[in-house]
């Protein structure tokens, strides 16, 4: 489960599906394109994903254009907007098909929790946490968050445990978004800290 690889999941009727999703920690970018894979080195990234119309796509920025794919039309391009200077293993893409929840924090910044299809409502403690953690680091650190958006999806199969890609944070599933699998206290300040942690390493990016 390193670079850009295929993960399984199960739908809510039981059928297999698959999704493309990646894990460029520390040194994996290369595996999906090519590049000066070392953390110090660093760039900005114009990302471009050809997928299945009928998919979702992701990645580190907002969706600035989405257009049918020439000569296919179950097939479009998604362009996002170009990421502030980063780490290779910082890039993120995910394809598949999901549902979402979704807020703004109190500085405006949008908020998404992607979730398996059917299953959106167990992300709703995971958005509230995510909301609310945005402003409080802004306050601490006197630093403002400084894109657009935030999404937080639950990978099934995700060899971390989390990984805080700048804008697309992954974690693995039963982390965070399955809140009726929580049973105790102790398991709602464990998916609280798991959140939290991954927007504290949010901010050791410059």
């Amino acid at each position: 489960m390193k670079g850009f690889y295929r993960s399984k999941y199960t739908t809510p009727s039981g059928e297999v599906r698959y999704a493309a999703v990646t894990q460029f920690e520390a040194t994996d970018a290369r595996r999906a394109f090519p590049c000066w894979d070392e953390p110090a080195i660093k760039a900005t990234f114009d990302i471009s994903l050809v997928v299945p119309k009928d998919r979702v796509a992701l990645s580190n920025m907002n969706v600035i254009d989405r257009k049918p794919y020439p000569d296919d039309e179950n097939v479009v391009e998604v362009k996002f907007a170009r990421t502030p200077v980063m780490s290779t293993y910082l890039v993120a893409f995910v394809v598949g098909e999901y549902d979402f929840v979704e807020t703004r924090s109190k500085d405006g910044v949008c908020v998404r929790v992607y979730t398996p299809v059917g299953k959106a409502e167990q992300g709703k403690f995971a958005l509230e946490v995510a909301a609310k953690t945005l402003p409080f680091y802004k306050d601490y650190f006197n630093v403002p968050y400084p894109l657009p958006k935030i999404d937080l999806i639950a990978i099934a199969d995700f060899a971390a445990g989390a990984m805080e890609n700048w804008g697309l944070v992954t974690y693995r599933y039963v982390n965070d978004a399955l809140p009726c699998l929580i049973f105790s206290i102790t398991d709602f300040i464990k998916a609280s800290l798991i959140i939290t942690v991954e927007y504290l390493l949010l901010y050791d990016l410059p």
